[in-house]
C-alpha cells in the first residue's frame, strides 16, 4: 500500500502494477489476521513457557542492575 501511496500518482499513470500491488497486499494482510486470530491452532494446545521464562530473565537482570 505504501508503494501505491508513495507513487505520486496514487496508481493512476500504471494501474495495472497498482492494482497488482494493492491485490498482494491484500493478500498479505487477510494471512496475517487469519494468523493472529489462531486460526487452524488446535484447540488442545498448551502455551509454551517461553514468556514465562523470557518475565524471569528479566527480572533477574532487573534486580543484578539494581545491586551496582
Amino acid at each position: 500500500m505504501t508503494e501505491v501511496e508513495n507513487d505520486g500518482s496514487l496508481g493512476i499513470h500504471n494501474m495495472v502494477r497498482a492494482e497488482s500491488d494493492l491485490d498482494l497486499a491484500e493478500g498479505y494482510f487477510n494471512l496475517v489476521i487469519e494468523k493472529s486470530s489462531g486460526a487452524g491452532e488446535p484447540a488442545d494446545q498448551v502455551p509454551a513457557v517461553g514468556g514465562l521464562f523470557v518475565i524471569m530473565i528479566l527480572a533477574a537482570v532487573s534486580i543484578f542492575i539494581k545491586r551496582e
